[in-house]
């Protein structure tokens, strides 16, 4: 009659797969919503860096355009006297400056101090654009006198306090630019602190869920095994109990013992009443009773004990303790020892035998 090895989960299936879903989710929504606040701030990190440089490079471009078109009004004052085409030139580039003005107006209409900057540097255009509509007014007048080439040469006005307020917008969108460079550099500071804060968060999660989960396992299964233990000696011993004869208890014993170990060999012996042989009771498997000792050679049964267990203080040369279980049956206390050879002996020692 085989004896068959139960196997029941300590908890349900159906509980455990849950708890599990729950720990891997919280894992890896914990990572990833790491990498995603990390992605975010360098990408916030960027995006103002690469705006305030655009802004600041599109301000430098409108005041180069600025300095250009003066430029050019500048070039036109040998021609002024005779071309209308460079009347009319210079009239486009008037309109050209002040659209330009009106740019610059909208780019920095955040900061106040350079609005009353370019507040100053429109008036002083308005002055420099009236100073020479009276130029031309007087080359109109003065054409056939012989005057004229003084007036055109001489007296043209010069674009001196215009060019001094350029340099000075220019000068503040620099220091501008560079107290925004250093701010984005303290942003990127604390974004680059916080990313790494969460990327770390997001590693101490998942190692803190992993190392519970493993510390569960490690749990449920010391709690299984423990559970299949007692529930294997629990049938044997259910078994035993219902014997009649020491026959039949042999039977038990044997197709207990096959079914848990099939591929191992071993034999069950009973010491007599002198307690100087030991019967062969059951034999499992290609099993040879020479190698067998005495019980006299048992310093356990010599002690009346069942095992010597560990000794820490030092070693007793019992070759019967390394080569069998002890097996205690309670009525009389002797030890029948079973030599198996089995990775799973220390599973099943302690095995308690009752008549």
């Amino acid at each position: 009659m085989a004896i068959q090895q139960k196997t029941r989960k300590l908890m349900p299936d159906s509980h455990l797969r849950r708890l599990w879903q729950r720990l891997r989710l919280t894992r890896h929504a914990g990572i990833s919503l790491g990498l995603v606040i990390a992605a975010l701030l360098i990408i916030w990190q960027q995006v103002e860096v690469i705006v305030a440089r655009n802004l600041v490079n599109h301000t430098f471009e409108v005041l180069e355009n600025i300095q250009n078109q003066q430029s050019l009004i500048l070039q036109l004052k040998s021609e002024l006297q005779n071309s209308t085409s460079a009347l009319s030139q210079y009239q486009s580039l008037q309109l050209k400056i002040l659209a330009q003005l009106n740019i610059l107006k909208t780019l920095t209409q955040d900061n106040p101090n350079q609005q009353n900057n370019i507040k100053l540097l429109q008036s002083k255009i308005d002055n420099y654009f009236q100073e020479l509509d009276n130029f031309i007014l007087k080359l109109k007048n003065s054409k056939n006198t012989s005057n004229s080439k003084i007036i055109t040469y001489h007296s043209y006005p010069k674009p001196d306090k215009i060019n001094e307020q350029l340099k000075a917008i220019e000068y503040y969108e620099k220091n501008l630019l560079n107290r925004r460079r250093e701010e984005v550099n303290r942003r990127g500071n604390t974004v680059t602190a916080t990313a790494i804060a969460s990327l770390l968060f997001a590693g101490i999660l998942s190692w803190q869920t992993g190392k519970e989960r493993r510390r569960q396992l490690a749990k449920e299964n010391r709690l299984n095994t423990q559970l299949a233990f007692n529930e294997i000696e629990q049938e044997l011993n259910n078994h035993l109990l219902a014997c009649r004869t020491k026959q039949e208890a042999y039977e038990i014993l044997h197709s207990f013992f096959q079914s848990l170990f099939p591929t191992s060999s071993g034999a069950i012996f009973e010491i007599n009443n002198s307690r100087d042989q030991l019967l062969p009771t059951v034999v499992i498997g290609d099993f040879s009773i020479t190698e067998l000792c005495t019980p006299k050679d048992c310093w356990a049964l010599r002690q009346g004990q069942a095992c010597l267990g560990e000794r820490k203080i030092f070693a007793i040369p019992c070759q019967l303790c390394k080569k069998f279980i002890p097996i205690v049956r309670r009525q009389k206390g002797f030890a029948l020892p079973c030599k198996l050879t089995s990775k799973r002996l220390e599973f099943y020692t302690g095995l308690i035998l009752r008549r």
